[in-house]
C-alpha cells in the first residue's frame, strides 16, 4: 500500500526577524515506506496517465527504466510506486564510492532493480541507461518528469491553495516542478533559486511560455554560487530540509527577505 500523504501543512517560522510560511511537502512521504519528498504523488500520476482512447500513458509490458543521481529520492520513489502499481522498475545509478549505499538499499527494498553504471557521470549513465532500454525493451521514464500530467499537477496544487501569499519562493532544479508551480501560483512574485545551469532554466521556460514573466520581473530566478553536492551544513534550517536543495534556498531568503515585500511562502520540495 503507497502511503502518499498530500494534505501537509503550512507552518510559520521566524526567519530574521520576518515571518516566513513554510508549506511541509516533506511530509508527502513517512521517510521509512517513501522518501520524506513532494514529488510523490505527481510521480504515481505519471504511471496511472491515460491517453484520451484510455490507453496506459506508461506500458506496463515493459519494464520501466529511469537514472538516479546520489543526491536525489526518484530511484527510491519510482521503485515503490511503480512496484506497487504493478510496473518492472529498473534504476540506473553512477556506479561510484559516492552514491549512498542507503539508497540502494531503499530501490531493492521498495522492489526495484539497481543497474550500476560506469563511468560515474551523470550525463553518461542517461545515455548509457537509454542506450539499455533501447536494447533490453524498456520504457525510460519520462526524466526529470517532464510530461504535461506533471506539470499540469504542480499548476492545480499551488493554484489551489486555500490560502492567499505575495510571494512564493521555491527551488529550481530541472526545473519542472517549479514551472507548474509559476503558472499557478495567485500571488504577485515568485522567486526560484536554481542549482542547475541557466541556459537549461531558460530553455524550460521559453518551452512553456514563461519567459514573458522572466523578463517583466514576475518571476526571478536567482542562480546559486554554491555547488550542486555542497551540502551547506552550516546553514541552519528549523525543519527537515534536503541539503542538496532546499537549504540553498533558505539560505538565499535569510540573505533576501528584507527585500521582499508582502508575505512570503517557502514551498520545501524535500528535494
Amino acid at each position: 500500500m503507497l502511503d502518499i500523504r498530500p494534505n501537509t501543512p503550512i507552518e510559520d517560522y521566524m526567519l530574521n526577524g520576518r515571518k516566513v510560511y513554510v508549506k511541509r511537502d516533506d511530509l508527502m512521504g513517512d521517510g521509512v515506506t517513501l522518501p520524506p519528498w513532494a514529488k510523490l504523488e505527481a510521480i504515481k500520476n505519471i504511471f496511472n496517465h491515460k491517453s484520451p482512447l484510455g490507453l496506459d500513458y506508461i506500458d506496463k509490458s515493459k519494464p520501466v527504466s529511469y537514472m538516479c543521481n546520489r543526491a536525489s529520492w526518484s530511484g527510491w520513489a519510482l521503485s515503490k510506486i511503480g512496484t506497487e502499481l504493478g510496473y518492472d522498475v529498473k534504476i540506473g545509478y553512477p556506479n561510484s564510492k559516492t552514491f549512498p549505499k542507503a539508497t540502494i538499499e531503499k530501490i531493492v527494498e521498495s522492489g526495484g532493480e539497481p543497474i550500476p553504471i560506469r563511468p560515474n557521470m551523470d550525463a553518461v549513465v542517461i545515455g548509457v541507461l537509454k542506450k539499455m532500454s533501447r536494447e533490453n525493451g524498456w520504457y525510460p521514464f519520462p526524466y526529470a518528469f517532464e510530461v504535461p500530467v506533471y506539470i499540469d499537477y504542480w499548476k492545480d496544487r499551488v493554484a489551489n491553495l486555500t490560502e492567499n501569499f505575495d510571494n512564493l519562493v521555491v527551488s529550481c532544479g530541472t526545473p519542472c516542478t517549479c514551472l507548474g508551480m509559476s503558472q499557478g501560483f495567485r500571488g504577485k512574485q515568485v522567486y526560484l533559486v536554481s542549482t542547475g545551469k541557466q541556459a537549461k532554466a531558460e530553455r524550460a521556460f521559453a518551452k512553456y511560455g514563461l519567459m514573458e514573466k522572466v523578463n517583466s520581473g514576475q518571476i526571478k530566478v536567482h542562480y546559486s554560487t554554491y555547488g550542486f553536492f555542497d551540502t551547506m551544513d552550516y546553514v541552519e534550517v528549523p525543519f527537515p530540509c534536503n541539503r542538496f536543495w532546499d537549504v540553498k534556498v533558505w539560505d538565499w531568503l535569510g540573505k533576501n527577505v528584507d527585500n521582499i515585500e508582502g508575505s512570503v511562502l517557502f514551498w520545501n520540495i524535500g528535494a
